[in-house]
């Protein structure tokens, strides 16, 4: 963007554009000697531009999301309440569709991680998923839930829905919280091996978009035939991926050259431009790219596009991952917790993963799932942030 603003300022200066417009005296005032009153004059033009470019960036920014002017009520997602009866409709079969035959093997395996806590997110989040599926459609998946709880009988909801899917209790139990996300992501992922051609791993509290099978289904032949990636991610947030310390140098870089255009803004208008006057304009350059940047959000400076896209980015609320990766992703992950002790997330070391392994990340946009908890189930603090704002609950 900025060198797009350097390179069309060249051009109009080139044009001699600016220098007709100095000619027709709209700006005379800007022409007169050096006097205090230029240094005021300059400045006002300088504060009423930086209110009319905020005014413009409010206008254009009030619904998009990471930004100082965002006044949206924030991302959809909420689940729906199902009665008794409709939970009944809903998985009648279910333990038929679910069971896998001799030698089948189905499309997709899907492994539920939960825990008891209050408010549970996990019958409501697994009949979203049923709710819409076609007969065909159930049969094509094999839905396991993985009951991480420190103790496994105290989780009722778990309990209750071991009668409509499977029931796992593949988890580490003498295990301090610190390391039990991490621990039971990897397991989970084993409980997968050998049932499906595709392996979706999904936290509890998570919404699943309309029809969201068939969505997944529509990109699968896109990946099929892949064989340099780790996962592709169907949930994906960027509240961790705005400005960082690393951005400094390259937003001070652009800023120096918008602050260069000031500069010279100001020697074609002011007949004789003292030194303080271009500092003032070099200066204000500086600062307002810093400010409009840090208001817009790196969010929307890099945005990702719809589809399939090559990325690496935080969390693990649903996750993707093809049968051939599953085995070893799972034991590396077990092998750190066993040895090493590192306090570390599972998506942290999925990524060291593929990075070692020069393996890509993938991501898929709109999300095909949203995050609904409002809190962790093996750590303190509010995980309310860490939603997508591309999710489309139609």
């Amino acid at each position: 963007f900025m060198s797009l603003l350097l390179l069309v300022s060249v051009t109009i200066w080139k044009m001699g554009v600016l220098g007709k417009i100095k000619k027709s005296g709209l700006f005379r005032r800007f022409t007169s000697p050096y006097h205090p009153q230029m240094i005021r004059s300059l400045c006002v033009v300088l504060l009423l531009f930086s209110f009319v470019l905020f005014f413009f960036l409010d206008l254009t920014y009030k619904n998009t999301a990471y930004t100082w002017f965002y006044r949206g009520t924030g991302p959809i997602g909420k689940h729906s309440r199902f009665s008794e009866e409709e939970m009944e409709q809903i998985f009648a079969n279910s333990k038929e569709y679910n069971a896998i035959h001799s030698g089948e093997k189905k499309n997709l395996c899907v492994i539920l991680m939960s825990m008891s806590r209050n408010p549970s997110y996990l019958l409501p989040t697994l009949t979203h998923l049923y709710a819409e599926l076609t007969e065909q459609q159930k049969r094509e998946i094999h839905v396991i839930v993985n009951n991480v709880d420190f103790i496994p009988n105290n989780h009722a909801a778990a309990i209750k829905a071991s009668q409509w899917v499977e029931m796992a209790t593949a988890s580490r139990y003498q295990i301090t919280k610190e390391f039990k996300q991490a621990s039971d992501y990897g397991m989970s992922l084993k409980e997968c091996n050998g049932k499906a051609k595709y392996t979706l791993v999904l936290e509890d509290d998570v919404l699943p978009t309309s029809d969201w099978y068939s969505k997944l289904k529509s990109y699968l032949p896109e990946i099929e035939d892949r064989t340099d990636y780790l996962y592709m991610k169907l949930f994906e947030t960027q509240y961790y991926t705005g400005w960082e310390a690393s951005d400094f140098m390259a937003r001070l870089i652009a800023s120096c050259i918008v602050g260069f255009i000031v500069q010279l803004f100001i020697g074609i208008f002011v007949r004789v431009p003292s030194p303080f006057l271009r500092f003032i304009g070099f200066t204000w350059g500086i600062m307002m790219t810093f400010m409009v940047t840090q208001s817009i959000g790196k969010q929307n400076f890099f945005k990702l596009s719809e589809g399939i896209n090559e990325y690496t980015s935080c969390c693990s609320q649903a996750v993707l991952f093809p049968e051939m990766r599953t085995d070893a992703l799972a034991e590396a992950i077990l092998e750190d917790m066993t040895y090493n002790r590192v306090q570390i997330w599972a998506d942290l070391k999925m990524n060291m993963y593929a990075e070692n392994h020069n393996l890509k990340t993938l991501v898929l946009l709109p999300s095909l799932f949203q995050h609904v908890g409002m809190s962790s189930s093996v750590i303190e603090g509010d995980r309310s942030n860490l939603v997508s704002y591309t999710f489309e609950e139609q």
